[in-house]
């Protein structure tokens, strides 16, 4: 597997870039974006919040390849990003709902934060990118990961 960024011309963030995953054989297996967008520590937007990096274009595997680490590998490649681009931690929307997703977030480190009436049927998580107990110098960065072919 092979994951690429390319510029995200849907962002409205002050820096971004869009994930995309693919195979020899499939040009798009899973996706993501990543962008720069002004937050406050329960990811909510407003006026004079301090630049936070955020994972706000849906998290996405095409079905026959799930299960096989690809989401984790798309978001320890954000990770990445954020870490290239002077950040310590990556926010993340995910609707409370969505409980896959959540326990895939909760799995890779990430924790709820308060959740308001603002909120909507959202919840944020957050991680420190930094974290000494939950990485390696390995887990850190980019890595080759196998895809079983369908």
């Amino acid at each position: 597997m092979r994951v690429r960024g390319a510029p995200w011309d849907a962002s409205e963030g002050s820096r971004s870039v869009w994930l995309h995953a693919s195979t020899a054989s499939e040009r798009n297996i899973g996706e993501c974006g990543l962008e720069v967008r002004e937050l406050d520590a329960d990811g909510l937007l407003g006026e004079g919040n301090p630049p936070r990096a955020t994972l706000t274009g849906t998290l996405y595997v095409q079905p026959k390849y799930r299960r096989q680490g690809i989401a984790q590998r798309l978001l320890r490649e954000a990770e990445t990003h954020a870490r290239l681009w002077g950040f310590g931690e990556l926010l993340l929307p995910v609707d409370a709902k969505n409980h896959k997703a959540i326990r895939l977030y909760e799995k890779m480190g990430y924790t709820h934060q308060r959740v308001t009436e603002y909120h909507g049927k959202k919840i944020t998580m957050k991680r420190s990118l930094y974290a000494p107990n939950i990485h390696t110098v390995h887990s850190m960065f980019n890595r080759h990961t196998p895809i079983e072919q369908p």
